[in-house]
Formats: structure tokens, sequence, C-alpha cells
């Protein structure tokens, strides 16, 4: 079959303008010509992007870090507008908790611990004090809490420290070596100290009798926070006590919230659960007792909020009565 082969409109026009309709017309190259120096302005603007490359962060730190971000709830929680439970059983977020005796908490510690169940008849029982840090204007907070008290019913807890003694009498001297201290000395001790025969780092404490309290002064700087100072109690004319309180004391540390900067915990054994409760009981008193003479200036509300016990490894946390606690300290 014959194929229809497609129409030549040009060969209509004359020869002339045959070859004209045949060349393609550009109309656009006035339109494309740019203007002069567009193109270097171009250039200029283009900046090449610098690649900054990450450090690799472990999973945990990023879980950390989102954590941080989420809101958080307020630690320190009012339950006394909370109402009182009239059941045995009861959901202990909706009503006021019971707080117990001292004495009440040791027996439940001693239940939970028994040998038919934790098996643990000696364990070490703790307390968890919690401290309003806020002062009376809002923008300003107490310093942490660092302190050595004695108590009363001293336990098995840890070695005693290692407490370096200053003091120049024979008599002081013989009454700090009674009481286990192994470097005891006046000025022949401070220059061992200067000339770098002795080293700071081989004591926990350092106690100071009055009488050499100019002569302390060169080793200011090589003790720095340890040095021995009326406020810490570490400069007194009381050696023999001084020192069984800070080899033998109780060491209290406050922990501050980062994210609640009002709220702070001291976490401090105060026992263990074969001794009478009645000892618990007075250890527990001579630690809040201390820790409200530890009130700053400018804090007029109580320092001391709330008191609980727990025993590891159970669970369960025991609210503690505080009040009369509180009272007691405040009369003494």
């Amino acid at each position: 079959m014959n194929k229809l082969l497609p129409l030549d409109f040009t060969m209509l026009l004359p020869a002339s303008l045959r070859t004209l309709a045949r060349r393609p017309l550009s109309t656009s190259a006035p339109l494309a010509a740019a203007r002069k120096g567009t193109r270097e302005r171009k250039k200029a603007k283009i900046v090449k992007k610098e690649e900054v490359k990450t450090e690799w962060v472990p999973q945990s730190v990023r879980r950390a870090q989102l954590l941080s971000l989420q809101p958080r709830a307020n630690r320190r929680f009012d339950r006394e507008r909370l109402p009182e439970p009239i059941d045995d059983v009861y959901v202990r977020n909706w009503f006021r908790w019971r707080e117990h005796a001292v004495e009440e908490a040791v027996a439940m510690h001693r239940q939970t611990h028994h040998p038919t169940v934790f098996n643990q008849p000696e364990a070490l029982m703790f307390v968890t004090a919690e401290l309003d840090m806020q002062l009376d204007k809002k923008t300003r907070y107490a310093d942490p809490v660092r302190r050595v008290v004695s108590l009363p019913h001293p336990f098995e807890y840890r070695p005693p420290r290692e407490v370096a003694v200053f003091c120049q009498s024979a008599e002081l001297r013989q009454l700090a070596e009674s009481r286990g201290v192994a470097v005891v000395g006046g000025t022949e001790l401070i220059k061992q100290f200067q000339s770098g025969a002795m080293a700071a780092d081989q004591f926990d404490y350092f106690v100071g009798h009055p009488e050499l309290a100019q002569e302390l002064l060169p080793i200011r700087g090589l003790l720095r926070r340890r040095f021995p100072s009326i406020k810490d109690g570490t400069l007194t004319t009381e050696l023999g006590a001084t020192i069984d309180r800070f080899r033998h004391g109780l060491e209290l540390s406050s922990e501050r919230d980062e994210r609640q900067l009002d709220f702070a915990q001291v976490v401090a054994p105060v026992g263990r659960l074969h001794m009478p409760a009645e000892h618990v009981a007075a250890n527990v008193a001579a630690l809040v007792a201390d820790l409200a003479s530890a009130r700053p200036r400018g804090h007029t509300r109580p320092f001391v909020t709330r008191l609980t016990s727990w025993c590891h490894p159970a669970p369960e946390r025991l609210d503690l009565q505080l009040r009369p606690l509180l009272e007691e300290a405040a009369q003494a």
C-alpha cells in the first residue's frame, strides 16, 4: 500500500522565503541575555555550607537528656490537706499517710527482715530527712548541709576515720593518743606538713587546740576546707569529745535536687534492727536535733519537713512522727 507522506507547506512559498521558513526562529536570545555582573553576583551568593560533625552521644545520655526536658512534679507534697483514711486498705495517693513512732517503725522493719522473709535480722535502718532549702527571700537558697553528729548509741557501720590533732602540751597529746589518734603534734608536726614529709590526703579531719591557732596559719592553703576552725567545731579546747565525734560520728551530707533548688535530702543510718528500739529512737532524735540546729539565717520556716525510714532490701518506706522530735529539739 502506498503510504501518505506529510505535506510540506514550505513548498508553497517562494524560493526566497523557503530557506528562511525552514530555519528555526529564535526570539528568546534578547530575553535570556543577563545583565552585566548578574552571574558574578549569583556566584557570590552561593556559600558552601560546612558540614558540622556531631559527636557520638551514648543512648543512656540521650535518654537522660530527654527526661530532663520533660516536666517534673513537685517532690515536696503537702499531705496535711488530704483526708484521714477510715479503712485498713486505701490508696496512698488519695489519703494522708500514717505516721509511725520510731519504736513502731523498728518493729515493722523487723517483721520484713525476719529469718523467714529477707533473713537479715541485723540489717541497717536508714532515715531520709527532707529539707526546705528556700530562704525567706524566694530567690535565695541555703547552702548544702555538711555536718558530723555524735550518736548516743553508736553502732558498727564503717571503720574509724583518720584524724590528725595539733596540740602543744604533753597532757593533751596523751589525751589524743588515748582516743586512738595516731598522729599528734605541735609545731614540729606543722613543719612536717610544710616540708611535704606529711601529706594532708592521709587524713579525713584535722583537729586543733586554740593555743596553736597562729602557728597553723602557714598550712591553711594545704588543708583548705579541712583547716581547723571554730565554725566547724574543729578548733576547740574540748579535744576528747571532738576527736570521738570526728572519728566515730555520723557524717551528714545533703543532696540537692538540681531541678528543684528548694528541695534537698539527707540519708543516714541510725542503727541496726537487733538494737533496742529505744536506742534507735534516741539516735533518730539526735539526728533530727542536729539538722534542726543547722537551719540557716533568714529561714523562719521548719527546716526539716519530712522523715521516713527504710531498710534494704525491703521496698517499703515508713513515715515517722516528726513534730514531737522537733518540739523536743526546740526545748533542749
